[in-house]
């Protein structure tokens, strides 16, 4: 496993997948969550769930089976995350985004609701999803876009602050580099979040459609952003 933001490892740093589970429930009671199916990289520390899970004999005989469902971006309706989800806030008077990198850097988001509905049907129907890797999108946009989006609805001023991409590499090399302004200002820890905002900045953190399996289950209908800000704000 690469130490390196800018590797092609699909796992850097376990955060490009922030949701993996299984589902079934024969692996769930076989392999609990803190078994050692959630391997570590020795180099790293760096958790690697499932990938004993993927490998084991019962799976490779067919005796059981698997679902990892993964999302790559950002779950876009956590009210916890007020710093890095802002239009999560209906009350707020102004808003601030904070962007790493390109702000026209297009980025795959999910809404937790669709997310939700997209993992029962999954649940109802494993001769779909058994065995599968499974992705899920709610809506693609730039934070350009985002930020105009919440000034149409909201009606307030929002400010798209500029931080460059570097600054991903300095504080993943040395947390000591993080800015004072953006610490304690998320339920998670900064180094993972300040690299996931870089890696959308740079222009990593979307799937190509062959990849994204919306379709799969016709019943969940992904909110854009236009629809749940629309919805938020009465608009």
């Amino acid at each position: 496993m690469s130490t390196d933001p800018d590797s092609e490892d699909d796992n850097y740093g376990g955060i490009y997948h922030p949701v993996r589970g299984r589902i079934h429930p024969r692996p769930i009671a076989r392999w609990p969550a803190n078994s050692a199916t959630n391997d570590v990289d020795p180099g790293t520390q760096s958790p690697r769930p499932n990938e004993r899970a993927l490998h084991h004999p019962a799976i490779a005989s067919g005796e059981d089976d698997i679902h990892a469902h993964r999302l790559r971006g950002l779950l876009t309706t956590n009210p916890r995350e007020a710093t890095r989800c802002p239009w999560t806030q209906p009350n707020a008077s102004s808003y601030r985004i904070i962007i790493l990198g390109d702000p026209d850097a297009k980025i795959d988001f999910t809404n937790i609701d669709d997310l939700a509905e997209f993992l029962v049907e999954t649940i109802n129907h494993p001769e779909l999803s058994e065995n599968r890797t499974l992705n899920f999108v709610s809506d693609r946009k730039s934070y350009n876009e985002i930020a105009g989006l919440l000034e149409t609805h909201s009606g307030r001023p929002v400010e798209r602050h500029l931080l460059p991409v570097e600054l991903m590499h300095r504080v993943w090399k040395n947390r000591d580099n993080i800015p004072e302004e953006l610490r304690g200002r998320s339920v998670f820890p900064e180094d993972f979040w300040i690299l996931v905002k870089g890696m959308q900045g740079s222009g990593r953190l979307w799937r190509p459609p062959g990849e994204v399996h919306n379709d799969l289950f016709p019943r969940v209908k992904p909110r854009t952003f236009e629809e749940y800000l629309s919805e938020m704000f009465g608009a």
